[in-house]
Order: C-alpha cells, then sequence, then structure tokens
C-alpha cells in the first residue's frame, strides 16, 4: 500500500509546476536528451571524489581507481573536464559531476546579478556572501537552467544540485518542503534535457519521494547521525549512495558497515579541498579539520557552502516515516 501511496504520490507531483517558470531549453538539449544520460548503478562498485574548494587540475588531481569526480562547475573548465575523462578507459571509465548551488545565492558567481533581489531569503549562518533563494521563482529557475547548461557544455556527465533543503531551514521566503519537492523534481527534468545525470543531496525526509527522478544521492555524515538506513531505498533500487565524514571515529565506524548499507563512504576534511581517504587505506592521511556538523552541512567550494549549512537534520527513520506519510495523503487526496 505504502509503494502504490508512493507512486500515485509521485505521478502528482510530477504534474507541479511554476507558471512562466520553465525557461528556454538549451541550445544542446534536443541532441543531449536523445542521447540519453549517464544511469550509475550501484552494482559498479563506483568510488568517488569530493574536491570543491581545490580547483581541479588532472595531471594533479586524478586518483587511479577512482571514477566519480564531484568538481566546481564555475572553477572547472571543458579542458579540464575533458581531460578528466581522458583518464579513463573502456573498462573503468571517469564520470565528472558538476557541482552547483541550486538553493542558495552566492555573491561571488559570476551570474550573481541575475537573481532579483526579491528572490533572496535569509543569510546562511557561517558562510558570508550566501543567502537563500526563492526555489519557486521563474528568474530563479531561469537562473539555475543555463547553470545546468554551463554544466553540459563543460562536458560533465551530471549535476549535484546542492543547498535544496530550505525547507529545512530558517529560510525567510516561507518555503515549504512542497516547494523544494517540487523544484527538485523541475530540476532533474532539466537536468534530463540537458543529457545530465542528476542527485539529491542530503535532505532526507525527500529520498523516498524522488527516488524514481534521480539517478544518485549525495550525503554528508550520514552515519555520524545515524541516518544511512535512510537510504536503503536507494540501495534496493540500485542507485548509488556517495556519502562523506568529517569525523576519525565516524568514518571508521562506516568503513566496518559499509558493505552491509551498500554506501560508498569516503573521508574529508570540512573544506573540502583534494585531500580524500578512502576505506582500507592505512592510517588517516588527511588531518581532519573542524566538523561541519554545528552547521549542520559542508565547507565550501569556490569559497562557498557545500551542503546546505545550517540545515536541520531529522532522524533517518522519521525522516523516511514522514514522506510516506506525505505519500499516503497526497494519494488519498
Amino acid at each position: 500500500m505504502a509503494r502504490i501511496a508512493l507512486t500515485l504520490f509521485v505521478g502528482l507531483i510530477a504534474g507541479v509546476g511554476v507558471a512562466g517558470a520553465e525557461p528556454a531549453p538549451a541550445a544542446n538539449a534536443t541532441a543531449a536528451a536523445a542521447a540519453g544520460w549517464w544511469k550509475p548503478s550501484i552494482n559498479q562498485n563506483l568510488t568517488f571524489q569530493y574536491q570543491l574548494i581545490t580547483k581541479l587540475d588532472p595531471a594533479r588531481h586524478f586518483i587511479p581507481g577512482v571514477q566519480v569526480y564531484f568538481v566546481d562547475g564555475f572553477d572547472s573548465t571543458p579542458e579540464a573536464v575533458a581531460a578528466l575523462k581522458a583518464k579513463g578507459n573502456a573498462t573503468h571509465p571517469v564520470y565528472p559531476v558538476c557541482y552547483i548551488s541550486a538553493g542558495t545565492h552566492e555573491d561571488w558567481r559570476p551570474d550573481a546579478a541575475t537573481f532579483p533581489p526579491a528572490t533572496l531569503g535569509t543569510a546562511l549562518p557561517d558562510w558570508p556572501g550566501e543567502r537563500w533563494l526563492n526555489v519557486s521563482d521563474p528568474a530563479v529557475r531561469t537562473a539555475i537552467s543555463k547553470r545546468i547548461a554551463m554544466c553540459a557544455d563543460k562536458g560533465f556527465v551530471g549535476v549535484d544540485p546542492d543547498n535544496v533543503d530550505g525547507n529545512l531551514n530558517a529560510n525567510g521566503l516561507g518555503l515549504t518542503g512542497g516547494d523544494v519537492l517540487s523544484f527538485v523534481d523541475w530540476l532533474a527534468r532539466e537536468a534530463h534535457k540537458a543529457g545530465l545525470a542528476v542527485g539529491l543531496k542530503n535532505n532526507l525526509p525527500m529520498v523516498p519521494a524522488l527516488l524514481p527522478n534521480v539517478e544518485f544521492f549525495v550525503n554528508e555524515q550520514c552515519h555520524a547521525y545515524n541516518e544511512c538506513k535512510t537510504y536503503d531505498l536507494a540501495v534496493a533500487a540500485g542507485k548509488p549512495v556517495f556519502n562523506i565524514e568529517y569525523d576519525p571515529s565516524a568514518f571508521k565506524a562506516a568503513c566496518a558497515n559499509g558493505t552491509a548499507s551498500g554506501i560508498d563512504t569516503i573521508f574529508k576534511k570540512a573544506n573540502l579541498d583534494d585531500c580524500r581517504q578512502a576505506c582500507g587505506e592505512a592510517g588517516l592521511t588527511c588531518p581532519s579539520g573542524a566538523s561541519p556538523s554545528a552547521a549542520g552541512g559542508a565547507a565550501g567550494g569556490g569559497g562557498g557552502s557545500a551542503g546546505g549549512a545550517g540545515a536541520a537534520r531529522a532522524s533517518g527513520a522519521a525522516a523516511v516515516a514522514a514522506a510516506l506519510v506525505a505519500a499516503a495523503a497526497m494519494a488519498a487526496w
């Protein structure tokens, strides 16, 4: 019954739109959509790197055996993306994924002026120059659509839209779970039109409803917060879950339980530079900085945030239960 209700709920959400919010498709959208998009599988046992504050240099940053690279979309050049992809081969392709902030305004970005002042909400604590966005506003969606097109034009295979959890924060805009759910559904459709895979970052209550829409999941500290069970649905569906831990003890526990959970975990410093520690490697080579857990999110790419700083975190079980209740209620309605 829950599965039926969830299916109906997702179907209803897929039809939710915002008047005037659909921007013109990117020039390459038709060709990209015809070619399809990257559909990673948990059976590929994909390993990953999450590097934002350190600008991508494939000659220095390619790690043999690592296939998925999350890097900053604005800071990475098309040449660097192409060089990174060229490091792969037929047996082990390399998949560059484009990080963008989809739910916050970052005042240092080159397109910052395209977001009308009226669409800006509360400042994110501890992240100067960053404010929540009204993700239901047509102007915001037009700007984010252009960011997605930028990712496609640079040769990325996927997009990692961050800060899609404004509903869990004091956003100053009255954003609700329905607003954000509709926005991420729209994000997925825009990414797919551009020929890109798309992931869901954090926002655990949205996992069940958005499972059909996205190709992968990114989480920060699911072991530290005892939330990894929330991703059982994703693992069962064969969709990769990429988890980052910032606390050494949580990382150790994550590695011990990684095979059972089906979640790939790495240890990172809170600033998300190029240092990376994988399970099975001797010692802890990345010196641990201050954990971002106090702020509820990660530290920054390109000088900004990378994880919904200040986001409230629900427990995994409560998140799934809340989403399923919402699905059943929507289906009944």
